[in-house]
């Protein structure tokens, strides 16, 4: 079993003088994407790898996420910028045998359609939101041995979880579990 770690950015401004490539985390994004990180490490669930998006929104989520975390190994991916289903598919298809746990810092719509396209007709839970918020993580296990098997036959949503608007800074909610 795999599991594949989901995750839509933490709130941005919402432009930037250099562009979109430059949009910072507001100050709800940073504490968001610090509470992902907690809510993670207390769920244990730790990637192996962790994959981010070149855009600055997605690596500031992706540093405030590792920094609660033990070792990650942590790449940027050009190609998650703004990536749709199959180009997310390649990213994780290409990923190392020894990689149990991927986590995937991306943008939608592609981030939520992917997750949609891999859990669609399969799940017995709840269906996924239409649109992520920011920010949010979709847990997807995974029955594939190499990653580059998976199929949608073999995909289960394991949980998902919006941190937008929760209540408190130190309170990590429990995941909404889709079994």
């Amino acid at each position: 079993m795999r599991k594949l770690l989901l995750v839509r950015h933490a709130e941005a401004a919402a432009c930037s003088p250099e562009g979109d490539l430059a949009r910072e985390l507001t100050l709800q994004g940073r504490t968001d994407a610090g509470r992902m990180g907690a809510y993670l490490c207390q769920m244990r669930l730790i990637p192996d790898l962790a994959l981010a998006s070149p855009a600055r929104r997605a690596l500031d989520t992706l540093d405030a996420i590792l920094q609660v975390l033990p070792r990650v190994a942590r790449e940027v991916n050009p190609s998650l910028y703004n990536a749709d289903t199959d180009t997310l598919h390649d990213v994780v298809a290409e990923t190392p045998g020894s990689v149990r746990t991927l986590l995937i810092v991306g943008h939608n719509p592609g981030i939520a359609e992917f997750a949609r396209l891999l859990v669609s007709g399969r799940d017995k839970g709840a269906p996924l939101p239409r649109n992520f918020p920011a920010p949010c993580i979709a847990v997807i296990d995974l029955e594939c041995d190499p990653w580059h098997d998976m199929g949608t036959a073999h995909a289960r949503l394991d949980s998902f979880m919006s941190f937008a608007n929760l209540p408190g800074y130190d309170h990590i909610p429990r995941a909404q579990k889709m079994r």
